[in-house]
């Protein structure tokens, strides 16, 4: 009767679907970066244009992607790796 026990939880945790999910962020509109910014807009400028988007992200636009995977509209997804970048990876520009 044990081994009939042990097999069914062994089969019931076999097919339990573990989530997992990474995020990938570019450069974020936080206190921190608009101060370094602030202070050097050249800086700034020169970093913008390797983001095809034109702009930095910003931190609900993140919180938005981890809502999702804490969803159960993410039920579907496993080892996924979400590029919040504005583009960077799929296209680095380099200026002229």
């Amino acid at each position: 009767m044990c081994g009939v026990i042990a097999r069914a939880e062994q089969s019931a945790l076999l097919s339990a679907v573990v989530h997992e999910g990474a995020l990938s962020p570019g450069p974020v509109n936080t206190p921190l970066l608009i101060e370094l910014f602030a202070k050097d807009p050249e800086r700034a400028a020169r970093r913008l244009v390797h983001i095809p988007m034109g702009r930095f992200g910003e931190p609900s636009e993140l919180a938005a992607a981890v809502a999702f995977l804490a969803s159960d509209d993410s039920s579907f997804l496993t080892a996924s790796n979400f590029l919040i970048d504005g583009g960077i990876s799929g296209a680095y520009v380099t200026p002229l």
